[in-house]
């Protein structure tokens, strides 16, 4: 009898951890709602998928996910201002259902330059993360969508891939390695500066030329400027 009480806390202590190890394991293990990687067998060089990272924001309706781009090689695909040449992707998603907006996050591109011509965008893996708003989140989201995707080397492809994912947002479950691929991606999205002020463009129609000033209360280290329209 004497040893019993210090049995009980031992067991009481050992199935607390077994709770906290369970519910911590099916938080790692939660796999992220996706489509998969989608191919076009006439342009192999690219494929990509679209990923629901089971984020969802109560207050504002939202439900975070990314599309990701695999390139292949030299290929490359364009910024939402390509630039002097190039297509920006694009797509849509007129037959989805339960779904209001959805917001395309943009990774600051670089610059490209072939024969003359300089383009913005991305080459290797690219993540651009995107806020889908919803209408109600304890009913099913279908998100029917078709992703135009211009690739390019020294020539140009332009592909579709279309694609269909469902849920419901109250039911989602959080994956972690989506919300770290999440996360990788909004952290390359430019986002305003309280460095940054007094801005202020003149089109120069004489010249044909558009003159920008900013002030950077930190000074500038080798500034580099973006005209996005």
């Amino acid at each position: 009898m004497k040893n019993s009480k210090p049995a009980c806390r031992l067991a009481f202590v050992g199935l607390f951890i077994a709770i906290v190890a369970t519910l911590f394991a099916s938080v790692v293990k939660a796999e992220p709602l996706t489509t998969g990687w989608l191919k076009n067998p006439n342009h192999p060089p690219v494929e990509t998928r679209f990923v629901i990272s089971g984020q969802v924001d109560v207050e504002s309706k939202t439900v975070a996910g990314f599309l990701e781009v695999r390139l292949a090689g030299d290929w490359k695909t364009y910024w939402r201002s390509p630039g002097e040449g190039g297509i920006a992707p694009s797509m849509t998603w007129d037959g989805s259902k339960n779904l209001s907006d959805i917001v395309w996050h943009w990774p600051h591109p670089k610059r490209f330059e072939l024969l003359g011509i300089e383009t913005l965008g991305y080459k290797g893996n690219v993540i651009f993360p995107m806020t889908l708003h919803v209408d109600d989140l304890d009913s099913p989201v279908v998100l029917d969508a078709n992703l135009t995707l211009s690739s390019c080397t020294t020539v140009c492809v332009l592909t579709d891939y279309p694609f269909e994912i469902s849920f419901i947002p109250s039911e989602l479950k959080l994956s972690e390695s989506a919300m770290h691929t999440y996360a990788q991606g909004m952290s390359l999205v430019p986002k305003p500066s309280p460095l940054i002020k007094n801005v202020n463009a003149v089109w120069d129609e004489q010249n044909s030329k558009l003159q920008v000033t900013v002030e950077n209360s930190m000074g500038w280290t080798e500034p580099d400027m973006l005209i996005d329209g």
